[in-house]
């Protein structure tokens, strides 16, 4: 269906207009707060099923399926952060940001000095809850920046920065995960 719909119009970009940078002064701040959310997201993801091992369940042979269930809460709690706080309570992107890093700094913070699955499951929701947060609060507050004429450059740098976390992660999660598993966890909190 697609291949038979025509091409929109193409619209002409005009002469006189500035570039957006990702050095800008509306821009680079929330990149910034993607790209620390998105190594803390990565170092959690790939760190977790060895601190459940190590840490949470030493002597269990379902670690993996604990640590399955604890990133199943982390959804929910992102789900509730995005429709229930972000959509239904029409809080300001803003309230948003601060909030979602509130509540990741103090879920990191808890993971890192936990030592039972309840703790953990807890960490793991609030995690899921403030970025359910987080990831809307940066979007808007960024498109708001920007204005309506750079709303796609400003969206191509967020999805830029985003994977970051994915490349770096492993190169500093798990050498601090080998010091002590706490340690990338207090990272993130960070």
């Amino acid at each position: 269906l697609v291949t038979f719909q025509k091409s929109p119009s193409r619209i002409l970009p005009q002469e006189t207009a500035i570039k957006l940078s990702m050095f800008d002064s509306k821009v680079w701040p929330f990149l910034i707060v993607s790209a620390v959310f998105g190594i803390s997201n990565a170092a959690l993801v790939q760190t977790s099923s060895f601190f459940f091992q190590d840490v949470i369940t030493p002597f269990s042979d379902n670690y993996i399926a604990l640590a399955s269930i604890g990133f199943m809460l982390s959804a929910l709690g992102v789900l509730n952060g995005q429709l229930l706080i972000a959509d239904r309570l029409q809080t300001s992107p803003g309230s948003l940001v601060k909030l979602g890093v509130i509540l990741n700094f103090l879920s990191l913070f808890g993971y890192a000095f936990s030592s039972s699955l309840v703790e953990v499951y807890i960490c793991l929701f609030f995690y899921g809850l403030g970025g359910g947060m987080l990831g809307p609060g940066i979007s808007s507050s960024l498109s708001l920046s920007v204005g309506k004429e750079y709303q796609g450059v400003a969206g191509g740098f967020l999805g830029m920065v985003i994977p970051i976390g994915h490349v770096i992660s492993p190169l500093v999660s798990m050498p601090l995960y080998i010091l002590s598993p706490s340690l990338p966890y207090l990272l993130g909190s960070s």
